[in-house]
C-alpha cells in the first residue's frame, strides 16, 4: 500500500505518516488507525503484549519461513576483506 493510501484508509495527516517513517512518537488513535487501514484490530501496535517463550518463537519463525528454500552463494572474490557491497 503506497503512502497516499495508508493516508486516506487510516484518515491520518502527511505529517503523521512522515513522524512514524522518521520513528517519532505519534498518538495511539493514529496508530490504532493505520493499523485497522491494513486489516489489524484496534491496539495491535499498541497493546501490551507478552513475550513468546522459546518454543513458540521457534514454532512462529518454522511457520513464518519454513516455505524459503536454502540457495547456494559464491563468495565474492573482488570484495574487500571486511567489507559490505553496497554499504556507505
Amino acid at each position: 500500500m503506497e503512502d497516499d493510501d495508508t493516508r486516506y484508509f487510516a484518515r491520518v495527516s502527511v505529517s503523521t505518516v512522515e513522524r512514524i517513517e522518521r520513528g517519532e512518537r505519534v498518538s495511539d488513535d493514529a496508530l490504532d488507525r493505520i493499523a485497522q487501514a491494513f486489516g489489524y484490530e484496534a491496539g495491535y501496535f499498541t497493546a501490551a503484549r507478552l513475550p513468546l517463550g522459546a518454543d513458540e518463537a521457534a514454532a512462529s519463525l518454522l511457520d513464518t519461513y519454513s516455505h524459503l528454500e536454502i540457495v547456494p552463494v559464491a563468495p565474492d572474490d573482488d570484495a574487500p576483506r571486511g567489507s559490505r557491497r553496497g554499504a556507505m
